[in-house]
């Protein structure tokens, strides 16, 4: 609105003090447009501060959460190299995620499970967004194989998650 009312109002200044309008009118509107985009600028850069601040918030939020729950998840490459997870693993089989985190997953379970863990990795691959159950021993870190209930769901294509999801 501004901007629409700004040459008319430099032309009217300038007929009032008797000024040149021409120069009236470029130094209004120059003026004018120039705070109009600082002042535009400045509003879109605050917007951008609140919205990452309201990212920070909420991935905080769920870490907090995933962190804190009775159950843990561990996020696998395609090829199975653990890329994320929740700390809660440590609660499970005693390694932190730091730890795991680089590894593949299958040196975590027993050797007599290995092929079928595998299986059941390359089945949620092959079924995307479909959650596949399975069963087998993980060693903990001290060294005794625990059974753990697994499911398994291909997320790779999801850009928010980017892996399968092993819960």
């Amino acid at each position: 609105g501004i901007a629409l009312i700004s040459i008319p109002g430099a032309a009217l200044l300038a007929r009032i003090i008797d000024v040149d309008p021409t120069v009236a009118v470029f130094e209004v509107t120059g003026t004018a447009i120039v705070v109009l985009v600082l002042m535009r600028i400045t509003r879109l850069q605050w917007s951008l501060d609140e919205a990452f601040t309201a990212v920070d918030r909420q991935q905080r939020y769920y870490r907090a959460v995933a962190d804190n729950a009775s159950d843990s998840f561990l996020i696998l490459s395609r090829t199975g190299q653990v890329i994320d997870g929740a700390d809660t693993v440590r609660n499970l089989i005693g390694y932190t995620l730091g730890e795991m985190i680089g590894t593949t997953a299958l040196v975590y379970i027993h050797p007599d499970d290995r092929t079928f863990a595998a299986a059941l990795l390359d089945e949620a691959l092959a079924r995307p967004g479909v959650t596949v159950p399975g069963e087998f021993r993980v060693s903990n870190s001290a060294g005794k194989y625990l059974w753990l209930e697994v499911f398994c769901t291909d997320l790779s294509t999801d850009p928010a998650v980017g892996g399968i999801v092993v819960n």
